[in-house]
């Protein structure tokens, strides 16, 4: 067997080398590595098959036309789109499908029903994902306008002096698309209204602005991007310099001697620069990013906790018939995620996504491959929405998430009364009751770590940040203020945010991630699982054969019954 010559591509297509190998996977997978192409799956370059044995490599090799894939583990074959229809203006109905499905896996929204030609601008792109390098180009929508933008990616070098724009890394350095931002933000004013008050303490004070440049940064790049993600340098030095005429003393740079270093302040525009590229970046690879699913006993997720609920599983088969059905009502579902939507099309969503409960359930209970985050999001990304994981999880459980919330409250008084004995939690309510106090109440009677619940920040903390704090890959609760009088609440699991609720109640975020955890069969973290396994039995009243721990400890399950039941004897004596 004598070496023959192998055309070799990598995913997007981008290097293309001829490697003289032996006809056999390994060794050309080890001369393509040799010439800088990585991988290790082989495909054809026109359909996407895998390569599965030397022999069929060996046919294949007797044709020397024909070219492979090495893709890596992370990478998919997609077909080389030939997008010069589009470029030409010709068969705009068929390029408007082809951009909708690569905009939904990129994650850009809105949808494109309403994109024309000839309101196209012309910028450039940096790549989020490697299998989509080879597009010629996309659609991409500006901010909440009505304009788009033509992404043209034949240029990948990034000027420090711009901006990226889009959370998907689009950047722009053509006249047009500046001119278009400067126009829309030409008239903006600082929201000193939206400042801290200790920030605006500093600014009245004449006080330097210091360390805190980046919450004024933060508020003023929050509130430009309410308008196009898209800022011009131009803009963020104009922005600068009105800072500096109303607080001259706070924003500009001096030295020992008190004299002014610099009349521009670099430092708020370089703050705020940053912030924005920041806030544009393509998002960090993660184990939820790449596809990598986390091991069962690091998910803490596992088939013994079908007998804590009542359809863990369907009971029947499902007929090819039946699957075919609810496979068609999956495939719109993923269509049209991320589309604004009336209320009979969300009447539909719900309708089909309780339709396809059976398929839901047997994808979540796989053992084999426990899905990630990101399977979870590409197969059925409408779960994380609060309605329809609430269907699924009354679905799955017969609860209603209404019935804790009433149970909370109508309870509420007793628990308060009870803990009102403790000295320690006494001190800690200080006279005030409220829900938060209630639930960390519990928290402290079972002495859990009550980080493993929640946790919250102070304004300025980057997304970034929150989940780099979370202390546990199951779920897990943040809470950070995004304003003086606003404030968000985030949901991960395995570190990535999966919901997102502006100024929440801690109530509903607790009914909420006890949803997640059911139906995700994640077991509760060793730290927290008393006091999750008594909100569970107390507030919904619901006795589980297992409980969702991570074994069955008898000692831990005594507490949880002696405080019901001494709630329930207090409740008897005040009746």
């Amino acid at each position: 067997m004598s070496p023959v010559p192998f055309q070799i591509w990598n995913a997007n297509r981008s290097l293309k080398i001829v490697v003289l190998s032996m006809p056999t996977i390994k060794d050309v997978i080890e001369k393509a590595k040799n010439r800088g192409i990585i991988g290790s799956q082989l495909v054809l370059e026109s359909s996407g098959s895998k390569i599965m044995d030397d022999e069929l490599l060996e046919y294949y090799s007797k044709n020397q036309n024909q070219i492979f894939i090495l893709l890596d583990d992370e990478e998919e074959w997609v077909p080389d789109l030939n997008l010069s229809a589009i470029l030409s203006g010709k068969d705009y109905e068929s390029s408007q499908k082809i951009n909708s499905s690569i905009l939904k896996d990129l994650e850009i929204l809105p949808a494109l029903e309403n994109a024309e030609p000839n309101n196209l601008i012309e910028t450039q792109i940096n790549k989020k994902s490697s299998y989509y390098s080879n597009l010629a180009a996309v659609y991409i929508p500006i901010a909440s306008t009505s304009s788009y933008a033509f992404v043209n990616e034949s240029q990948e070098s990034v000027s420090n002096t711009e901006t990226l724009s889009m959370s998907s890394g689009v950047l722009s350095s053509s006249s047009s698309t500046n001119s278009q931002c400067t126009k829309l933000l030409e008239n903006f004013k600082i929201p000193w209204n939206k400042m801290p008050f200790d920030v605006i303490d500093m600014l009245k004070l004449k006080q330097n602005i210091g360390k805190r440049i980046n919450s004024v940064a933060n508020i003023i790049v929050d509130e430009l991007r309410s308008k196009t993600f898209f800022i011009p340098m131009k803009i963020f030095r104009m922005v600068a310099h009105q800072a500096v005429s109303e607080y001259p003393d706070s924003f500009l740079q001096f030295d020992v001697d008190k004299q002014v270093v610099s009349s521009s302040p670099i430092a708020l525009v370089e703050t705020m620069r940053n912030r924005n590229n920041f806030l544009n970046r393509p998002p960090r690879k993660s184990n939820s990013e790449t596809g990598t699913p986390v091991h069962i006993k690091n998910r803490k997720t596992t088939n013994i906790l079908k007998g804590s609920v009542k359809n863990w599983q369907p009971k029947n088969k499902l007929s090819e018939e039946v699957k075919l059905t609810l496979d068609g009502k999956k495939q719109y579902l993923q269509q049209v995620y991320g589309r604004e939507h009336n209320s009979e099309e969300k009447k539909i969503i719900l309708q089909y996504m309780k339709d396809c409960f059976p398929f839901q359930r047997l994808y979540f209970n796989s053992i084999d491959k426990v899905p990630s985050v990101r399977d979870v999001k590409e197969n059925w990304p409408f779960i994380f929405e609060k309605s329809c994981l609430f269907q699924h999880f009354t679905e799955l459980t017969n609860l209603n998430p209404e019935h804790f919330k009433k149970q909370f409250s109508s309870e509420k008084p007793i628990l308060y009364e009870h803990f009102m004995q403790n000295k320690t939690i006494k001190s800690f309510f200080a006279n005030e009751i409220n829900d938060e106090k209630i639930i960390c109440a519990v928290i402290m009677h079972f002495k859990e770590d009550q980080n493993l619940f929640y946790k919250k920040f102070e304004l300025g903390t980057t997304l970034d940040e929150i989940i780099e704090a979370s202390p546990t890959s199951g779920p897990w609760i943040a809470i950070v203020d995004i304003s003086v009088e606003k404030k968000m609440g985030y949901i991960s699991l395995e570190k990535s945010p999966v919901a997102f609720h502006e100024n929440p109640e801690i109530l509903d975020l607790l009914i909420e991630i006890i949803a997640v955890f059911y139906v995700f069969n994640i077991m509760y973290s060793k730290s927290m699982s008393q006091s999750y396994e008594f909100f569970v039995r107390f507030f919904y009243k619901y006795y589980p054969e297992e409980i969702r721990g991570k074994k069955k400890n008898i000692s831990n399950m005594c507490k949880i019954n002696n405080l019901i039941k001494r709630l329930d004897e207090l409740r008897s004596n005040t009746t």
